[in-house]
């Protein structure tokens, strides 16, 4: 009955997964919309607030999720990072951050997830224990002193990435 805020659909695996605001995944097929089951919702602190929830399924039945938070009233974020198999229901592993990630995607094989945000850089994680293995500058070498004024929002691959 919440709001679905994100969605990630895999028509090669026959799977949709939804995210809504209070965050729980549940996982469906997509030819049929059979529902499968409801993935280990969070159980957030009473001052937490929702800022916003993404998800991503990979090719090989892992799926991701990115779910943003709030101290009430304030603007200190923090982002939980957990990564589930489509066979159980508890999370393969949970990391967190301390910024507003605004984007996620996987790497084509589905072994690596990258995030990015308001942090000025982009970071890659290995999807099945969330272990950071990449930090890459969003800025140049010379500027590196410098943060970034704006977020980033948006990440997708090249077909030949």
């Amino acid at each position: 009955d919440l709001p679905v805020v994100s969605v990630s659909v895999r028509n090669d695996i026959d799977l949709v997964l939804v995210a809504t605001t209070d965050g729980t995944l549940y996982l469906h097929t997509l030819c049929r919309g059979r529902f499968i089951r409801v993935l280990d919702p969070l159980v957030l602190d009473p001052l937490q607030t929702y800022e916003k929830h993404l998800c991503e399924l990979s090719p090989h039945g892992y799926l991701t999720s990115a779910f943003v938070t709030s101290l009430a009233g304030e603007k200190n974020y923090t982002t939980i990072l957990r990564a589930f198999s489509v066979n159980d229901p508890k999370p393969l592993a949970t990391s967190r951050v301390q910024y507003q990630v605004h984007a996620i995607a996987l790497s084509r094989s589905g072994d690596y997830l990258i995030i990015a945000g308001d942090a000025p850089s982009l970071y890659v994680y290995y999807l099945h224990d969330l272990r950071l293995m990449y930090s890459i500058p969003l800025s140049g070498l010379e500027d590196h002193q410098r943060s970034l004024s704006a977020s980033v929002t948006s990440l997708t691959f090249t077909e030949n990435h």
